[in-house]
């Protein structure tokens, strides 16, 4: 029987945490996005994190991925898609690095019905996605039976603005964030049917896993704030187990 074992890393923002990570033990390492801003970390200490973190990826290239989050989109596609923490004196510098590495990284991940991406997708924001999706010249770069793959094609189009929409409840004017902005509550109560979700994005004291049925969850890894833990996933066909450990 077919066995992975992935790991999810939470919200860096500067962290070097990650560094103590045994990469040989996983089969998939999945960075969840945010990478840059920080509250208590300089402007070289983020710099030089981002810059190791790329660095794992070319090393390993088929078993890191590294997500995108509204904190790294605000610098990649400046001056579009703005966001709190954002720092003047890195932009030009953050700017050219996330371009000039863009093929580094991506908007979602997924193997079997598990879907990692930087803030979760909602039910009502994927509805409206589908509705829209005939209307988008994706061409022939995604399937359609795979939902990452299509929502990282759209990321390479013009209409990428409706993966990084704002909702209302933080602070934008659509009615649910999109999968870089999504919020626990538009997750929590809107959950999207068929689809074990990991996300960052929304900061918890501890990971945080939300069971609707056998099919569907939703699972919330963004701790690096307050402890160093990581999210394990050990998945066989058919069977799934998935256990969270504290820190590696």
């Amino acid at each position: 029987m077919e066995e992975i074992k992935i790991l999810a890393v939470g919200d860096l923002h500067g962290k070097s945490c990650w560094q103590v990570i045994d990469f040989s033990e996983y089969d998939k390492v999945v960075f969840m996005g945010d990478y840059v801003d920080s509250t208590s970390h300089s402007d070289e200490e983020i710099l030089d994190n981002l810059i190791a973190v790329m660095a794992v990826k070319e090393q390993f290239p088929e078993k890191v991925v590294l997500l995108l989050g509204n904190h790294d989109i605000q610098y990649l596609y400046y001056p579009e898609y703005r966001c709190s923490g954002f720092r003047r004196s890195m932009q030009i510098t953050l700017t050219e690095l996330f371009n000039r590495h863009r093929h580094l990284f991506q908007i979602a991940y997924q193997t079997s019905n598990y879907l990692f991406s930087h803030a979760g997708l909602s039910r009502p924001w994927y509805d409206r996605f589908i509705t829209l999706l005939d209307k988008i010249p994706l061409g022939e770069m995604s399937p359609r039976s795979n939902l990452a793959a299509l929502l990282n094609s759209l990321d390479q189009t013009w209409h990428r603005g409706l993966l990084h929409e704002v909702g209302i409840i933080r602070g934008g004017s659509k009615e649910f964030g999109g999968v870089t902005w999504a919020d626990k509550e538009e997750l929590r109560n809107h959950p999207l049917e068929g689809y074990h979700q990991v996300v960052g994005h929304n900061p918890v004291p501890y990971i945080e896993a939300l069971s609707f049925d056998d099919d569907t969850s939703i699972t919330f890894v963004d701790v690096l704030g307050i402890q160093e833990a990581y999210y394990e996933i050990n998945l066989q066909w058919n069977k799934d187990v998935i256990s969270t450990e504290g820190p590696h």
